[in-house]
């Protein structure tokens, strides 16, 4: 039970970290392929799909034209 809590939020952390470096990325870009930021992240293509999805629902960023992401 203790070791499934403690990756829990591992991946909360994660997840945080890796929206502020997807953030990061695209503030200093003009548009980045969705394959180039799985790419320069490192993360699972479900857990960039979880990600970007979030951030699109949230409008942090939009699809600027398909499989590609710009800041707000």
């Amino acid at each position: 039970y203790e070791e499934e809590t403690v990756e829990e939020k591992v991946e909360d952390f994660s997840e945080v970290e890796a929206r502020d470096k997807l953030l990061k990325i695209l503030s200093n870009t003009p548009e980045m392929s969705i394959p180039l930021l799985i790419k320069t992240l490192g993360l699972s293509d479900q857990s960039m799909d979880k990600l970007i999805k979030r951030l699109l629902q949230e409008g942090e960023i939009y699809q600027s034209r398909p499989g590609f992401l710009k800041i707000v």
